[in-house]
């Protein structure tokens, strides 16, 4: 049983790109400012990207395909191609700026999870939930070292 999400990002991305293609005519419209382009993108990819992302484990690698992602994303909103981040050698972090300041993704779910576990915790305290996140043992711990090994249980 595979219990790894990256087939789960990589559908969402794949999902994302599609819903960024077809907003094209918005991207490119010159009548809409920057601030609602921004709203758009929060709006529609970034929430479909990250629907229930407080739950999923992200690794390394999926946090790298998000950020590549949302580079390639905001790059094609504003219009800027790869010859252009070559030439004239545009950071992520100006991309990012050009684009209202956004922040990364990363920070996005941190943000999510962080609200998540605060509407736990302010929940019922006989909630399962809110039971599971805040347990604990209520036994005093024995006094001295580690009792026992794995070496010595055999």
């Amino acid at each position: 049983m595979d219990l790894r999400d990256d087939r789960e990002i990589a559908a969402r991305i794949n999902k994302v790109n599609q819903l960024l293609r077809s907003l094209t005519n918005v991207w490119r419209n010159k009548n809409i400012t920057l601030k609602t382009k921004v709203i758009f993108y929060k709006a529609f990819c970034l929430n479909t990207i990250l629907w229930g992302c407080e739950l999923i484990i992200i690794s390394a690698e999926i946090e790298q395909k998000l950020e590549t992602f949302q580079h390639k994303a905001i790059r094609f909103i504003l219009n800027i191609n790869m010859h252009q981040v070559k030439e004239e050698r545009i950071k992520n972090e100006k991309v990012r700026e050009l684009f209202g300041g956004i922040d990364m993704v990363c920070n996005f779910v941190t943000r999510r999870r962080l609200n998540f576990i605060g509407q736990i915790l302010c929940q019922d305290n006989r909630k399962l939930t809110k039971k599971l996140l805040t347990c604990w043992i209520q036994q005093a711990r024995a006094s001295g070292g580690q009792q026992s090994t794995l070496k010595n249980a055999n």
